[in-house]
């Protein structure tokens, strides 16, 4: 009797410790989704450009932010991964498409390499200032910066659409109980 016990009272020890740290990964998943939120609506404009291309503190920032969103959906993934072995479902199945997608087209190498083009072209435009200030249509200063904040607009709202997709679905698909397998 006092094994069976025992066994009951490590199983809910065991279940409520699951249980707290998938609550714990998905607190951390939604503070570091909203700091995303906050750093990309800053990193989408010129002077947020400008910003991360100059300030190493604030480059460091997006950047560990980033890397943050990458460890917490790839813990998901693996988590999604033996649960759609349980039960296929279509939920799943689309979140596991939206993390790989997003492992790939938008992993830390491939969003410091669009980046650094954007810092370069930043450069540029501020380099050539004097000689663009005058001019008009797309060849302007305003209108090249234009140009760029409207690249730079899409590939961050691209990035942020899939962050969010991802924290909606693990909370949607109700992670909490499927931790631990």
């Amino acid at each position: 009797m006092n094994k069976i016990i025992a066994v009951l009272c490590l199983s809910a020890i065991l279940l409520c410790s699951s249980h707290s740290r998938a609550q714990s990964l998905l607190a951390s998943l939604d503070q570091t989704t909203f700091n995303w939120d906050l750093l990309s609506s800053e990193l989408q404009t010129y002077e947020g450009l400008k910003k991360y291309c100059n300030d190493d503190e604030f480059k460091k920032e997006v950047l560990n932010t980033l890397e943050n969103l990458h460890h917490y959906d790839t813990i998901i993934y693996n988590v999604l991964v033996k649960k759609f072995r349980v039960h296929k479902s279509k939920e799943i199945e689309k979140t596991l498409e939206e993390i790989k997608l997003f492992e790939t087209e938008y992993s830390p190498e491939k969003f410091i390499h669009f980046l650094g083009k954007e810092c370069k072209e930043e450069r540029y435009i501020e380099h050539h200032k004097k000689e663009t200030i005058h001019e008009i249509g797309a060849e302007s200063y305003d209108g090249q910066i234009t140009l760029l904040e409207n690249q730079l607009f899409r590939y961050v709202k691209h990035v942020t659409k899939i962050v969010d997709h991802i924290k909606d679905n693990a909370h949607h698909l109700h992670l909490e109980s499927i931790s631990g397998g």
